[in-house]
């Protein structure tokens, strides 16, 4: 994908709104053309692409924590929100964490 440059008359984010970045850490931003909303299945497709991204990593890293966040439209192009509770926390089915936790035995 070729990374086009944003245009030089564009006003500076203000400090309020200037997201810091730490170190080790790295911004996936998924949009559709022309900054158009993503179906669920692009969506779908989107993420399988950035696991496909990342696996060459695999031996060397570990992701310590990743955190998506959805804004969603309607049908009309509306904002509109899912069905779900604000936050969810998703881990896998049996943790390195959960392995080591005594207090479960």
């Amino acid at each position: 994908m070729t990374r086009i440059p944003p245009p030089r008359s564009r006003q500076a984010h203000s400090k309020s709104t200037k997201q810091t970045r730490t170190a080790g850490s790295l911004t996936i931003k998924m949009a559709g053309r022309d900054d158009a909303p993503l179906s669920v299945a692009e969506f779908k497709e989107t993420l399988y692409a950035t696991i496909r991204l990342l696996e060459p990593f695999s031996s060397s890293h570990r992701i310590k924590r990743a955190a998506l966040y959805l804004t969603s439209v309607d049908e009309h192009g509306s904002p509109s929100s899912i069905g779900f509770e604000s936050d969810i926390t998703l881990r896998p089915y049996d943790c390195a964490a959960d392995a080591f936790d005594t207090s479960k035995r």
